[in-house]
């Protein structure tokens, strides 16, 4: 296991050997004679700790804190004051400036002990408090489209009317007919694989992920009202999401294709708390689009009029016809065939 590194700064000697001698046996100990060395050490290899004199020649112990404090790269280090300045307005200007502890000299082995090891200690437990906090937002992120993990960071109760937001479901056709004839972990892995290349592939400006359903995968566009180009890109998604499965078909223990639904219009969107919290949608907007993934074809994007008349003549198109959708009626609906010639 490495040792804690402590930088020892002073321009005595006799001072650096004596803290070498007590602290050495437990910590790798540097040394640095005056503040100017001390900087550039710090800024090469960051130590645990630093054990700052205050009377130096050219650059004080007061001097060097702050520009420790003033580089990110060195901030965090916590900084202990063992000085021979032992009167109450050093040690008071010396806390309130940053540091973190004021040793006064002579030096008392088992005080610098104990007071080294208290701040380690306090230095690990933020190091793990900052980690599991780092692990908390990565989980978040993975969890929740990014816009809404930054509304929810700065305290935002998450529930919007939206008027125009583009809803995409693709469903792994075959997916339940092969799960049941094949063991769980090529099932997992299966699908794992897939849909790790779709979130390859939905980064984009306006487009968020915001599910998956079993074997279906949800997106939607036009959360953050980025206009009709968040609705064209969340279809250039679709077409390329067809691609990738098809390019994957060799490396599959199954040859998947995938149907995909996209209609648009006003949602309800919010983040639900519990000890499962995450982030839907709601309103016709969801149930039509889900129709429409239903009633489309395999490798085929099949999207609503509504949507349509928002992507313009951005793609080429087939016309379906007026189609019955389960529980809405009938809707005239068309296959997207190909992206139109765009005018850069």
């Amino acid at each position: 296991m490495t040792r804690k590194s402590i930088l020892v700064v002073d321009d005595a000697p006799e001072i650096i050997d004596l803290v070498a001698a007590i602290l050495g046996e437990d910590y790798q100990v540097k040394a640095a004679i005056n503040g100017e060395k001390a900087l550039q050490i710090a800024a090469k290899a960051a130590p645990d700790l630093i054990l700052l004199d205050i009377m130096m020649p050219v650059m004080d112990g007061f001097e060097v804190l702050a520009r420790l404090k003033a580089d990110e790269t060195t901030r965090d280090i916590p900084v202990i004051f063992l000085t021979g300045n032992s009167d109450e307005a050093s040690e008071t200007h010396a806390l309130q400036q940053g540091g973190s502890d004021f040793i006064s000299k002579p030096i008392s082995p088992e005080v610098l002990k104990a007071r080294v090891a208290t701040q380690m200690l306090i230095s690990e437990q933020r190091h793990s408090i900052e980690r599991e906090k780092y692990a908390y937002q990565d989980l978040l992120n993975n969890m929740l489209p990014l816009q809404i993990v930054d509304r929810l960071n700065r305290g935002e109760e998450i529930a919007d009317q939206l008027d125009d937001v583009g809803v995409m479901f693709a469903d792994l056709v075959g997916f339940t007919r092969m799960a049941g004839s094949v063991s769980a972990p090529i099932v997992v892995r299966e699908i794992n694989k897939i849909f790790l290349a779709f979130d390859e592939l939905v980064d984009r400006p306006g487009v968020e992920k915001v599910k998956t359903i079993g074997d279906c995968y949800m997106a939607v566009s036009n959360l953050d009202s980025t206009g009709p180009d968040a609705h064209v890109a969340l279809v250039d998604f679709a077409l390329e999401a067809i691609a990738k499965l098809q390019s994957m078909h060799p490396e599959l223990v199954h040859p998947f294709e995938l149907r995909v639904g996209i209609h648009c219009g006003p949602v309800v969107a919010g983040v639900l708390k519990g000890i499962r919290s995450g982030f839907d949608i709601w309103g016709d907007t969801v149930n039509i689009a889900q129709r429409f993934e239903s009633a489309g074809e395999a490798n085929r994007v099949h999207v609503s009029k509504t949507l349509v008349e928002k992507l313009g003549d951005r793609f080429s198109y087939e016309e379906r016809g007026n189609v019955e959708l389960k529980g809405k009626g009938v809707m005239t609906s068309f296959l997207v065939s190909g992206v139109a010639a765009r005018l850069e």
